[in-house]
């Protein structure tokens, strides 16, 4: 797959969930991202919207090059897994794992913030409430928290 992304400060930007060029246009930045990649996925689950068992991988490469036209050569690498765990007929364990990798010289947007986690358990099936703690380190710094009433 070929994907390309262009801003320019003094036009009109539509964004996308895989866009991240919205940030710059506010900054007045003109740019343009043009990569190769590929994407993998596999997918378990039994129900997409509230899964009781099974796994979800996703992982892209997108190989970003000035031959194709980018502003900038770099690779960027995602890979997001959730597992979930029936426990009991009314109990679900859900796991969340995230991270991402760019290497060459990507411009400070590219580059990847943090890579994470989370665990979720169902409190109340019926109305889809779960306890949550999640977790998330980056090269400098680290985090963590709970809650309730979200889900992954």
């Amino acid at each position: 797959m070929i994907r390309s992304q262009s801003c320019r400060s003094n036009r009109r930007v539509t964004s996308s969930p895989e866009s991240f060029c919205v940030a710059q246009c506010h900054l007045g930045l003109d740019t343009n991202l043009t990569a190769v990649g590929f994407r993998l996925n596999r997918d378990t689950r039994p129900n997409r919207f509230y899964p009781t068992s099974g796994t979800f991988l996703d992982f892209t490469a997108d190989f970003f090059t000035q031959g194709l036209g980018s502003k900038y050569s770099f690779q960027s690498y995602k890979i997001n897994l959730n597992k979930y765990w029936n426990l009991t007929q009314n109990q679900v364990l859900a796991s969340g794992s995230f991270a991402c990798f760019t290497g060459g010289a990507p411009p400070f947007y590219g580059n990847c913030i943090c890579g994470g986690g989370g665990v979720r358990f169902e409190l109340s099936k019926r109305h889809h409430v779960n306890l949550c703690a999640d977790f998330a380190q980056d090269k400098d710094s680290h985090t963590w928290s709970m809650g309730v009433g979200e889900a992954f």
